[in-house]
């Protein structure tokens, strides 16, 4: 057995251990992902054995069947017959019989990879129908939101929280006054109102939070966003492109399932669309800000390159005032005030036009032979 470590991934632990010892294998590594799905190559202990196999520190990689190592197809393949090999790494699955270092069982291995794709992929075949099923039944597909509870008689039931509902009300109610999210979370921190996870934990008689009112503007939002205060059931919000794929999608309201008056409402059907409709303003104008914010901060910086470019300059020339200036506004001399006014405006390129402090002097009449000088 060469002196490199041997790697082992499994939840049968003594029994992987076991078969380490009888066959010589010494320098163990144990990686345990308890909690994580073999779709998931990411997971903590895997990616923990990946990096000493890069160094080439592994002599052998060791687990009790394939469908421990992974249940990807084209990955478990990939380090089984490429990543492996490529670093020198012996791959053994004892109850599958696969041994890189024999060569035997290979087309078996191939086979069984498949058969562990696929028991993932129908199962989550089967969640979705499920899931579905449930779904267009018009049963609600998660826990209830601040200010509503699970009826103790019909847990599928959502009935009034009596403490948070009229606080769900009173944001609404402030929105549709003009308030902000974030100026709202304030006035609700002020006014000592606990937060949802202060209420919920000293409901339970938990430890309460070190600020039990401090609200964020985002947590404001999420409740402003939820559709079931209207009364309503609204399911598939979001979706998955596949099984594989742990990004949550928002789903289009026309791909929701929405089913009217199947608890009290909160809020009016009307002051909800007013209230989306305030939200999507705010974005809008964010949105349009961020993009003035980031023109401006881009014309900021030529504006200062430029600078730098001509910081040692010892006079003007035509070339850097055509470069620095767009354009010089002259307005006329204006000397009612008894003083000669001149005002000049100038616009500078990459930022907003300057407007040079006035420049006054006396009028001075000055006499020299054959003509009159003002100055």
């Amino acid at each position: 057995m060469p002196s490199r470590t041997c790697i082992f991934t499994s939840f049968q632990r003594e029994f992987l251990t076991r078969y380490a010892k009888e066959h010589g294998y010494t320098n163990l590594k144990i990686l345990v992902d308890d909690g994580y799905t073999g779709t998931n190559f990411n997971r903590p202990g895997v990616q923990e054995g990946f990096d000493p196999v890069k160094q080439g520190l592994v002599g052998c990689w060791l687990v009790k069947d394939l469908s421990r190592f992974g249940r990807d197809y084209l990955t478990v393949g990939q380090y089984t017959d490429i990543i492996f090999p490529s670093y020198d790494v012996r791959f053994i699955a004892v109850n599958d019989g696969v041994d890189s270092e024999r060569g035997d069982s290979e087309g078996m291995a191939a086979i069984r990879n498949l058969f562990n794709e696929w028991y993932p992929r129908d199962t989550s075949k089967k969640v979705r129908v499920s899931l579905h099923q449930r779904g267009i039944s018009g049963k609600h597909m998660g826990k209830p939101p601040y200010g509503y509870r699970c009826d103790p008689a019909d847990k599928d039931h959502w009935i009034l929280d009596e403490d948070a509902a009229p606080i769900v009300k009173y944001i609404f109610d402030l929105t549709v006054s003009g308030k902000g999210p974030d100026a709202i979370a304030r006035i609700l921190e002020d006014q000592k109102v606990l937060t949802t996870k202060a209420l919920y934990a000293q409901r339970k008689g938990k430890p309460m939070p070190e600020r039990p009112y401090h609200w964020a503007g985002q947590s404001v939002a999420g409740i402003l966003e939820r559709m079931e205060y209207t009364g309503c059931t609204c399911n598939f919000k979001i979706y998955s492109k596949s099984y594989k794929l742990k990004q949550r999608i928002p789903n289009s309201p026309e791909d929701m399932f929405i089913l009217p008056d199947t608890q009290d409402a909160i809020v009016s059907q009307a002051q909800w669309d007013r209230v989306q409709e305030r939200l999507k303003l705010e974005i809008e104008v964010t949105e349009e800000w961020l993009e003035t914010q980031e023109t401006m901060s881009a014309d900021v910086d030529a504006f200062v390159a430029l600078t730098q470019k001509y910081v040692d300059v010892q006079k003007l020339t035509p070339t850097i005032v055509n470069e620095y200036i767009k354009k010089i506004e002259v307005f006329p001399p204006d000397k009612s005030s008894g003083k000669r006014v001149q005002k000049v405006k100038i616009y500078f390129n990459f930022v907003d036009d300057v407007e040079i402090p006035v420049i006054s002097e006396p009028v001075v009449a000055k006499s020299t032979p054959g003509r009159r000088k003002t100055a």
